[in-house]
């Protein structure tokens, strides 16, 4: 499924349920994932993910 279709309140749910099903020991989603998306590289960095993940903590 495509990632924008699904919203943002839902997308947490979503990785930690999808985690959980990888055998990946829980985390708090919210603070230990960050989603990015397209759009959000093309308004910010002209959708140079090169520059975008280099910036990025």
């Amino acid at each position: 499924m495509c990632m924008s279709v699904i919203s943002e309140t839902s997308r947490p749910c979503l990785m930690a349920a999808a985690l959980h099903d990888a055998d990946v020991p829980a985390v708090q989603v919210d603070r230990c994932v960050r989603f990015d998306s397209e759009e959000a590289c093309y308004s910010q960095h002209g959708g140079d993910w090169r520059v975008r993940l280099a910036r990025q903590p």
